[in-house]
Parts: C-alpha cells; sequence; structure tokens
C-alpha cells in the first residue's frame, strides 16, 4: 500500500469514517496567516489584582469623583476663555479690514487730488486751442445738360502754350 498512489490512500482512509487531512494542507494553513489579518503578539495575561477593602473603593470613588469635577470645571473654563478669545479675534479682524478700506480710500483719495493737480498744472501753462469752424465741403457743379445728352456735340478749342501765343499770353 504504501507504493499505491496518494489520492487512493486517501479515499480509502476516508472511507473508513475517520477524517482526515492532508498533511501538507495543515501545513499550509498554519504557516500562512491569511492577508487581511495582521498577527499580533501574544500579550502576557495581566497580573491578578489584589482584592480591596471598602474603604479603598469609597477612596477609589471619591478621587474618581473628585477627578470628573475638576475635569468639567477645566473644560468650562477653556469654552470661556475660547469664547473670549474668539470674541477679540473677530474683533481684530474686523479692526484690520477697516483700517485696510480706510488706507483704499485714502490711496484713492490722493490719486483723484493728483489728476486734478495735474490737469490745473496743464491749464495754467498750456492755452487751450481755440477750435476752428470747419470748412464746408465746396459743392459739385452740377452737371450741364449738355454732358447728359449723348448726341451733343462739343467744340474743342486749340490749347497751346502761351510763348506761342500771337497775342503775348494776355488771354491765357
Amino acid at each position: 500500500m504504501s507504493q499505491e498512489d496518494p489520492e487512493l490512500q486517501h479515499e480509502e482512509s476516508s472511507a473508513d469514517g475517520e477524517p482526515t487531512e492532508d498533511p501538507q494542507s495543515v501545513q499550509d494553513t498554519d504557516q500562512q496567516p491569511e492577508q487581511g489579518q495582521v498577527q499580533e503578539p501574544e500579550v502576557a495575561p495581566a497580573p491578578l489584582k489584589k482584592p480591596r477593602s471598602p474603604g479603598q473603593i469609597a477612596a477609589m470613588k471619591k478621587a474618581t469623583e473628585a477627578r470628573a469635577k475638576n475635569l468639567r470645571e477645566m473644560q468650562a473654563r477653556k469654552k470661556k476663555e475660547d469664547a473670549v478669545l474668539e470674541k477679540q479675534r473677530k474683533i481684530d479682524e474686523a479692526k484690520r479690514i477697516l483700517e485696510k478700506e480706510k488706507e483704499e480710500r485714502r490711496i484713492k483719495r490722493e490719486a483723484r487730488k493728483k489728476v486734478l493737480e495735474e490737469k490745473q498744472q496743464k491749464a495754467k501753462f498750456v492755452p487751450k486751442p481755440v477750435p476752428k469752424a470747419q470748412p464746408k465741403p465746396k459743392a459739385k457743379p452740377a452737371p450741364s445738360p449738355a454732358a447728359t445728352n449723348p448726341y451733343t456735340t462739343f467744340v474743342e478749342f486749340d490749347q497751346s502754350e502761351s510763348s506761342d501765343d500771337d497775342y503775348g499770353g494776355i488771354f491765357g
């Protein structure tokens, strides 16, 4: 039987009624932790506490109540201090914004004043040009009735230089 196939051995042993697992699968699960979980080191168990007397228990309760009372008082003081600090912070922020706006208004006012002074200086030294009337466009001569009629005949005159004139250029 030792020479037989390991799967056959497994089937025979499970057929006997005894649940057996493959030794390799058992080792695999022990050696490989699940990927989603992180193994934590084992913590040593805490030593057992001694039993307390009623006086110790009462003192512990009293101390716990005192700590709780002090904590509530500290929280109340802290809340008041925070409210005061927040109020002061808001006041300081409002002052800062007002100062910034005031400075911006002052700068704009100075700029306007400077521009006005520059205009006044230019007005003193440079006289304003006197506006001249625009010349009216020349009227176009109306076309002669002869030019509109295509059947009109025109007589051309001889136009020559005045030096060629017989009259000494007095007529044009």
